[in-house]
């Protein structure tokens, strides 16, 4: 099925090249569900990183993966943290947020110093 024999997996890009090559077919679903977990727990520690440095009443930007784009680089104020959520109060209409309150994932928030 895929090539035999010991393989360096120190080697930068070693493993990528040996599932593209049919070397590890067997263990495509080992190693998809292994990588499925370690995603999603990539993703709850950039979550849990980003609320340690904000509550609320934190001045905040919206970072550069904001969408819309037009959010990107808008301040305001965390008004309230809704689990991996915080609204953002912008004190003013923008775009399709009439109300200035914007709700945003933590992780992309930029806590500004006061």
């Amino acid at each position: 099925m895929g090539e035999q024999g010991p393989r360096n997996w120190g080697e930068p890009g070693a493993v990528a090249r040996a599932i593209e090559a049919g070397a590890l077919d067997d263990e495509l679903p080992a190693i998809a569900a292994a990588i499925n977990a370690r995603w999603a727990e990539h993703a709850r520690l950039r979550v849990e990183r980003a609320l340690k440095h904000i509550t609320v009443g934190t001045r905040v930007a919206i970072g550069a993966e904001a969408q819309p784009k037009y959010l990107r680089g808008m301040t305001g104020e965390v008004h309230e943290i809704d689990g991996e959520v915080a609204v953002i109060c912008l004190g003013a209409p923008v775009g399709k947020f009439k109300s200035g309150h914007v709700r945003c994932p933590a992780e992309l928030l930029v806590p500004l110093e006061t």
